[in-house]
């Protein structure tokens, strides 16, 4: 649960040092750390690909695109945030919980 919880303060450090700590101690901690690692690494690669997107849709466009992107990437955060809190219910309960693939890449099993 931590893993979910602390990515919002700190990103992708702590999943990743939870993951590195507990990799070969349980296969549940582990689990989680990986899915909310998943989840930061690919809200990164959104966040910046979303950026590169607007900046040059906002220059071709004069700003209007921006009226569209905004808004989307609005939904987009408000997505991440409520699965990050749905993850960490589930981790709390002892569940496993996998992330839709519209918030998060798919997995490597």
């Amino acid at each position: 649960m931590f893993s979910y919880v602390l990515a919002l303060a700190v990103g992708f450090l702590a999943p990743l040092i939870i993951y590195a700590i507990k990799l070969n101690e349980s296969r549940y901690v582990r689990y989680h750390a990986a899915q909310s690692l998943n989840m930061t690494l690919t809200s990164l690669v959104y966040t910046f690909g979303g950026f590169l997107v607007a900046l040059i849709l906002g220059i071709a466009t004069h700003g209007v695109a921006l009226f569209l992107i905004v808004p989307a990437y609005v939904a987009y955060v408000i997505a991440h945030l409520v699965f990050l809190i749905l993850a960490a219910v589930a981790a709390n309960r002892g569940e496993y919980y996998e992330v839709p693939t519209l918030i998060s890449l798919p997995m490597v099993h």
